[in-house]
C-alpha cells in the first residue's frame, strides 16, 4: 500500500502582494480538498516572519501530490498569486504513515 505524504511549501509574499494573495487563498484551499486524494490542506501565517506563508497538505500518495500540481486549480492558483510571491517556494517532502 503506498505511504501517504505530507508537503510543506513556505514561501515569502510581497508586502504589496499580501492581500492579493490571501483573497485568492480560500477558493484554492476548497477546491483542492476536492481533488482525489487529497487527505487536508491548509495555509498558515508565520507569527514570527513578516509575510512568510507555509502550505501543509497530506496526500495519500506521492501520484495524488504530483497530479495536484499540475491540475487547473493549481495553474489557476499560481497565474493569479506567481507576482505576490517574493522568493522561490521551498518544497518539503515527508513520508506520512497512512
Amino acid at each position: 500500500m503506498p505511504q501517504n505524504i505530507l508537503v510543506t511549501i513556505t514561501m515569502k509574499l510581497k508586502p504589496e502582494g499580501r492581500e492579493r494573495f490571501i483573497a485568492a487563498v480560500p477558493a484554492f484551499v476548497t477546491a483542492t480538498r476536492g481533488e482525489p486524494g487529497c487527505l487536508s490542506y491548509d495555509f498558515y501565517m508565520s507569527m514570527t516572519e513578516d509575510h512568510v506563508v507555509t502550505t501543509i497538505e497530506r496526500w495519500v500518495d506521492p501520484l495524488a501530490a504530483i497530479t495536484h500540481l499540475a491540475s487547473p486549480n493549481t495553474r489557476h492558483f499560481v497565474a493569479l498569486t506567481g507576482e505576490c510571491v517574493d522568493t522561490p517556494p521551498e518544497f518539503t517532502t515527508i513520508p506520512w504513515p497512512g
